[in-house]
């Protein structure tokens, strides 16, 4: 019997999976802009793929982040636990 997950592990799992699902979709977009710049189909002025990426994709991104994440402080750390001192026995 396995332990249950915690919700934590499930939403990285989550995150793990679109992250696969996502390279392979720039990937294959990618690799079809390369195969019509190699066959000459796309523009001779084309700009660059990781620009196009970029423009695409970061941008939108970045602007998601900066709109729906939060960095939240962390408390202050007390450091290490302290052991108690013993006396005698």
């Amino acid at each position: 019997m396995t332990a249950p997950r915690s919700a934590d592990a499930e939403a990285l799992d989550a995150f793990v999976e679109q992250l696969i699902e996502t390279s392979f979709t720039l990937m294959t977009f990618a690799n079809a802009i390369m195969t019509d710049a190699a066959e000459r189909r796309s523009s001779p002025d084309a700009p660059p793929i990781p620009d196009v990426l970029r423009s695409l994709l970061l941008d939108a991104a970045t602007k998601i982040v900066c709109r729906d994440i939060y960095i939240v402080p962390r408390r202050a750390s007390r450091g290490p636990p302290r052991r108690r001192a013993r006396g005698p026995h």
